[in-house]
């Protein structure tokens, strides 16, 4: 089923199906787990778990809550090799495709090509690894918990602790990147980003126009922070080079340097409307129209 809230079903009830759901989902992938999609889509379910239990964390007991982060943590662990390594490539071929005929692609193949090399072996080590396997467990363990999950309160007041509490970090974090802008601060604002994209996805019914557009925002300024993201670990990797091919080195670097830059400024335009309003106002609106559509 869809990620998203129903419109006749209690949010108590509609946070364990929708928890459930994506662990099903992640199970399901873990049995094409050699797949690089498979490991995308196991990832993207655990984030949304992620999300889904921070929407509650102030409605469950805090040991309950902790464990099951940690079990999320365990789960997400074995699938960051392949996943960075593989981001890396994809960010090389996204620059070179962005610049287009500024620059020869010729003259990174042998970046490329060692890229390529890199997220193949990141693959095979874990494959050799049981890691479908001790993933699998940690979900397993993890959906006795989900629906055995204590949450506290009903309706709009259940979620409304989440939702604000989300909108302030990214809000907060939006004014730091204005100030400082390094990766890790940029970082942690898509993080916070991320949580809220799907978060709102979850309200998208309540008032599908105003919700649609606020969800395709949060889901293009995710994307350009990813990009940033990505482009710093391509950044540090090639950095770390100590062969006959410095002088690539050094005009991917200045290539990845200018794309940061566009990125992180579109990004900011982007953050500047999103995140105009006060916490409190945000929640208000949404709160309208979530008793609107419930009633």
């Amino acid at each position: 089923m869809p990620f998203r809230f129903q419109q006749k079903q209690s949010v108590r009830k509609a946070i364990r199906r929708l928890g459930w759901e994506r662990i099903r989902k992640a199970l399901h992938c873990l049995d094409e787990i050699e797949d690089l999609e498979a490991i995308h889509r196991v990832r993207k379910n655990i984030k949304k778990l992620r999300a889904l239990l921070r929407l509650v964390k102030k409605k469950v007991p805090g040991r309950e809550y902790r464990r099951a982060a940690r079990a999320l943590r365990r789960a997400a662990a074995p699938l960051a090799g392949p996943r960075d390594a593989h981001v890396k490539q994809q960010a090389l071929e996204k620059l070179l495709d962005h610049f287009g005929g500024q620059v020869s692609k010729t003259e990174f193949r042998s970046i490329g090509q060692e890229l390529e090399k890199r997220w193949r072996e990141e693959m095979r080590r874990f494959n050799e690894r049981p890691s479908s396997e001790t993933i699998r467990a940690v979900f397993v363990r993890l959906s006795r918990d989900m629906m055995e999950l204590p949450i506290a309160g009903k309706g709009w007041a259940l979620i409304a602790p989440g939702i604000r509490t989300t909108y302030r970090a990214g809000r907060k974090q939006y004014r730091a990147v204005l100030k400082e802008g390094s990766a890790d601060q940029l970082h942690r604002w898509r993080k916070s980003v991320k949580d809220l994209w799907y978060q709102v996805r979850l309200l998208r019914p309540i008032w599908p126009k105003q919700v649609r557009a606020l969800s395709a925002e949060l889901k293009d300024l995710g994307e350009y922070l990813g990009e940033v993201h990505d482009l710093v670990l391509l950044k540090e990797t090639v950095s770390r080079r100590k062969d006959d091919h410095a002088k690539a080195v050094e005009a991917l670097g200045a290539l990845i340097d200018r794309r940061r830059t566009e990125l992180c400024l579109a990004a900011l335009d982007l953050g500047s409307r999103i995140y105009t309003e006060k916490p409190q106002a945000f929640c208000r609106r949404l709160a309208h129209y979530w008793k609107s559509w419930r009633n």
